[in-house]
């Protein structure tokens, strides 16, 4: 790729390009950056299965609007979903704990 004949006009085409840079794992490297930010901070507060299924819920509209710009696929965005309906129902299995 050529430096020289890129031009960027939006967000959108520079997360484009950035994600062509980075052979795909933008996303992945941005999630799971965030995921283990977001279990580390809300570990201090809550146990270990709720503060995953929160730092998940609150990482899905990031997933959902890199879905919408052509950097995920569906089928990723099926597995996040089970991973965290999952994650959901082992939170409220160890809520007594």
């Amino acid at each position: 790729m050529n430096i020289t004949n890129i031009t960027v006009n939006s967000i959108q085409d520079l997360l484009t390009y950035s994600n062509q840079e980075a052979f795909g794992f933008l996303p992945a490297i941005v999630l799971f950056g965030l995921f283990i930010v977001g279990v580390a901070s809300l570990n201090k507060r809550y146990n270990t299965a709720v503060s995953i299924f929160l730092t998940l819920v609150f990482e899905l509209p990031i997933t959902v609007m890199f879905f919408l710009l052509g950097m995920l696929d569906s089928g990723v965005i099926l597995t996040y979903i089970l991973i965290l309906s999952m994650s959901g129902v082992f939170a409220y299995l160890k809520k007594g704990d």
